[in-house]
């Protein structure tokens, strides 16, 4: 994929890779009614655990978790949420996160009168993750959730880069929105996933997707920064080059609720700084080394290591939290180059901002008209004139230095 290409597709790849009736409040109600009417809580299984499916999922995609939670004797529900123009290529799980934590929250709510029980255990996969944090941190869920895996989950607004000459680095969405109105004042998420949808010929469903309002809030900065109390990047920095972390702490996290996040090392769609929390009590950060597929997104919700590493993240105790300042996750990764490419990040930035800018210039749509005379963004040279192109083979092989507070030893 040539430079240009790359740096309009990835917003679409992030929300793309991230089912059959509505959201239901029943516990009884749809795939999961029948294992909730199966089983009993128990003096060492108390909670009943909610699975969250991701963007354009369902709760019978997570199959392979609820089978193995199952025969551990788990008590397991959950339901499809956040639909959006079924009739018309959309599907569940795009609505706002704020919504589809509504309806979650409306479930859980079912789920604890149901079975009498104090607090749930909640598993999200991907975008299910980010509607997952949304009830915990401000819709009371912090009280009624005692565990929270997370498999490739939306804990940040990233979009991890799995590209030629910015691989292994991540986009901060919102800054990237904030970077374009600098040039086109006005700019829409709407208005960059029409120019993805007319420049790359995306079928409807794909269209419904990168249109749909789940992924508005991928790029909104004032959504993210209620939720986490302030941005998890400075002013004017988009891109985070060749590193897995991130440069600012947050409020990711809720006192008192045990954290389970689960990055997988060759999930091209979720990096460290989308899937990791701030380290703080009662959180852990796992990089699950073990499994490498081409879409490894979906699949690790099948891998050993990964469902023992959520079964161990569901029997932590994390009592009543602790007041430990959270510090920022930090990570960085080793990145193979040639000797004719400058990899400071300031230049890899400029280099890409430079091709973003070019991709909407392609739209006119996006021009705008003052005293009768066309204005758009003057076309700028790239740059850098090599180019190097690291294969799958490399990705699998990286070496990661990770923050101190990830596990990597098999569960």
């Amino acid at each position: 994929m040539r430079l240009l290409e790359s740096a309009v597709a990835i917003g679409s790849m992030f929300v793309v890779m991230l089912a059959a009736t509505p959201a239901n409040a029943d516990p009884l109600v749809g795939g999961s009614g029948a294992l909730l009417k199966q089983c009993k809580l128990t003096s060492e299984k108390p909670y009943p655990v909610v699975l969250v499916h991701g963007q354009a999922g369902t709760f019978e995609g997570m199959s392979a978790v609820s089978d193995r939670l199952t025969r551990e004797g788990y008590c397991v529900c959950g339901t499809n949420y956040g639909p959006i123009n079924l009739a018309n290529g959309g599907a569940y799980g795009q609505d706002h996160l704020w919504n589809s934590a509504d309806q979650i929250s409306e479930y859980i709510d079912s789920v604890l009168k149901y079975t009498s029980a104090k607090k749930v255990d909640v598993v999200g996969h991907s975008a299910g993750t980010g509607v997952l944090d949304n009830y915990v941190l401000k819709k009371g869920g912090a009280s009624k959730v005692h565990a929270f895996v997370s498999f490739g989950g939306l804990h940040h607004p990233y979009a991890h880069l799995g590209v030629p000459r910015f691989f292994d680095s991540d986009v901060y969405l919102p800054n990237l929105l904030a970077f374009g109105r600098q040039f086109y004042p006005g700019l829409t998420v709407k208005q960059v996933a029409d120019t993805l949808v007319s420049t790359f010929g995306l079928d409807r469903s794909l269209a419904a997707t990168v249109q749909s309002p789940f992924a508005e809030d991928l790029f909104d900065a004032t959504y993210w920064n209620d939720l986490h109390g302030g941005p998890s990047e400075p002013d004017g920095t988009f891109l985070r080059f060749a590193t897995n972390g991130r440069s600012l702490p947050t409020h990711d996290s809720a006192s008192g609720v045990c954290y389970t996040n689960i990055v997988g090392i060759a999930d091209f769609l979720v990096g460290g700084s989308t899937g990791w929390q701030d380290e703080a009590s009662g959180v852990e950060n796992f990089l699950l080394t073990s499994q490498v597929t081409a879409n490894m997104h979906s699949d690790m919700l099948g891998n050993e290591e990964a469902l023992s590493k959520m079964l161990e993240g569901l029997r932590k105790d994390c009592g009543g939290g602790s007041s430990v300042q959270a510090q920022r996750v930090q990570g960085s990764l080793q990145l193979a180059t040639d000797k004719n490419t400058t990899t400071t990040e300031a230049a890899a930035q400029k280099e890409f901002g430079d091709a973003f800018l070019q991709a909407l210039e392609r739209d006119p749509s996006l021009r705008s008209e003052e005293g009768g005379c066309t204005v758009s963004p003057p076309a700028r040279e790239l740059p850098f004139s090599g180019l190097f192109v690291l294969g799958t083979l490399v990705a699998f092989r990286r070496r990661r230095r990770v923050p101190s507070s990830v596990d990597t030893r098999t569960s």
